[in-house]
């Protein structure tokens, strides 16, 4: 082994499970250790095919009156050359776009800040990641519409007899809580966006308020549209769509086009997403387990328990629905987890009345 093999591996939780077969390219040998006389262990570094060519080439080109989907698909067929399933959520809006010496990874990023959704026309946030599907070039509002596969923390008790070991978290860590500072900065509360047109010297305002219950239910997200949900309150002294400020010019035959009637929402998404609750949570091996996923963990609260149902009573604040942000397969002689980073842009009950009840049963 020299470091330009190919490794192919193959798994599958149970014979219930469909095969998982991955090919990489080994690009590196490190930490080789002579355990005796005609034996040696060592730490093989692989990464996907995809991935080496990816670094491989500069992308210097126009691509002219494309949608940013056409882009997507252009660049992972044409240049990357995968032979992996691809799934491509057709967009709204011809553009032309000039990538200036850059992989073409980075090419397809450049797309999801163009993308609207042709399906989810309000939405501007578009994710593109690699799954067991194959790649994939979608909206997260597509990605918010899967049926959540449900998780339960799991310890003595905690719910009688509906624990099942598969579908069972066997640890949690609640990473961190909103960040209201980020949040503010970032956009998630409100982005103003202003487009100047070349032709007409015509400035236009496109922005997106958080706080505007109209605005707000227009997009899907994790947990639904419903502004109860919001990962502020009402109560929050400094709400502002101004945030944010965006700035940008117009092409002369279509003022406020797509990506500048989206790029508010956008920011608004994603910075929603990357600022909001997230946990890390181990659980029981899963193949079928991947980034994209929605997942409903269903966490008992530190608090009092039915007696009479022998149920304990649902944590308000960190059970709910999770999308998996990041997900990674341990597999070692011993035993096999999948650990997955879920986050989420909503609560999933309304936290303003969750904590007045508290405070009223504690007698604060």
């Amino acid at each position: 082994i020299i470091g330009e093999e190919t490794l192919e591996i193959t798994y599958r939780t149970s014979a219930d499970f469909k095969y998982v077969t991955r090919k990489f390219e080994v690009y590196g040998l490190t930490n080789k250790d002579r355990l005796g006389d005609k034996s040696y262990v060592a730490t093989l570094n692989f990464c996907s095919e995809e991935f080496l060519v990816n670094r491989s080439i500069l992308v210097s080109r126009s691509f002219a009156n494309m949608t940013p989907s056409d882009v997507a698909k252009n660049v992972l067929k044409s240049i990357i050359n995968t032979k992996k399933p691809i799934l491509v959520e057709d967009t709204i809006g011809v553009n032309t776009y000039i990538a200036p010496s850059i992989y073409p990874f980075e090419v397809i990023a450049a797309m999801t800040k163009r993308a609207r959704s042709s399906v989810n026309v309000n939405g501007g946030a578009y994710m593109f990641f690699e799954n067991n599907d194959g790649f994939n070039f979608v909206s997260l509002e597509t990605l918010f519409k899967q049926k959540p596969i449900e998780y339960r923390l799991g310890f003595r008790d905690s719910f009688a007899s509906n624990l099942n070991p598969m579908y069972t978290i066997t640890a949690l860590k609640q990473r961190s809580q909103v960040s209201m500072l980020d949040a503010i900065s970032s956009g998630a509360l409100g982005v103003n966006a202003k487009v100047l047109n070349l032709q007409t010297k015509e400035l236009q305002d496109v922005s997106f308020d958080y706080f505007d219950d109209n605005q707000y239910k227009k997009i899907n997200r994790v947990n639904g549209v419903n502004p109860s949900l919001r990962l502020t309150t009402s109560k929050f002294k400094h709400k502002t769509k101004d945030g944010l400020h965006k700035f940008m010019i117009s092409s002369p035959s279509d003022f406020v086009s797509y990506k500048e009637s989206n790029v508010s929402v956008r920011y608004s998404q994603i910075s929603s997403l990357v600022n909001g609750p997230k946990v890390d949570i181990e659980v029981p091996f899963n193949s079928e387990l991947g980034v994209g996923d929605i997942l409903k963990l269903v966490i008992p609260t530190m608090y009092s328990s039915d007696s009479e149902l022998e149920v304990a009573k649902e944590d308000g604040f960190i059970s709910g629905n999770y999308i998996a942000l990041c997900v990674r397969h341990i597999i070692t002689p011993q035993y096999a987890v999948t650990a997955v980073e879920c986050g989420r842009d909503t609560y999933t009950s309304n936290h303003e009345d969750y904590v007045k009840q508290n405070n009223e049963r504690l007698g604060i």
